[in-house]
């Protein structure tokens, strides 16, 4: 008789290749789904970036590379890190915008008082 094991055909191949074996579980496949999108919603605020580097050029570099170190997490899929990095953009953002204002009107006030 024909001794047959319950064993399924991925197992026997996980064995093949020394215990390295794939989940091939696609329940999860909803989560990575939510996942991809929660990524995608993070902000990059790429578009103030661009402003403030118009703007306000020395200021806004930190922002600019907290912008890229956004993006590269997010194309990564990397959820904590382009979170993080989004925030630390904004902040950066946030900060450049506040004292370019600042700067740009103590300018125009030294300048129409001069004059």
């Amino acid at each position: 008789m024909q001794n047959i094991s319950n064993e399924s055909p991925v197992s026997n191949v996980s064995n093949v290749f020394n215990g390295y074996s794939q989940n091939f579980d696609t329940s999860n496949s909803h989560n990575l789904k939510l996942n991809v999108e929660e990524i995608e919603k993070i902000p990059d605020y790429l578009v103030w970036t661009i402003l403030n580097l118009i703007f306000f050029t020395v200021l806004s570099i930190p922002g600019l590379i907290f912008c890229i170190k956004t993006r590269d997490a997010k194309n990564s899929r990397q959820y904590s890190s382009a979170l993080e990095m989004s925030k630390k953009c904004l902040i950066s953002n946030v900060i450049a915008t506040i004292i370019g204002i600042i700067i740009l009107s103590i300018a125009v006030l030294a300048a129409i008082f001069y004059y």
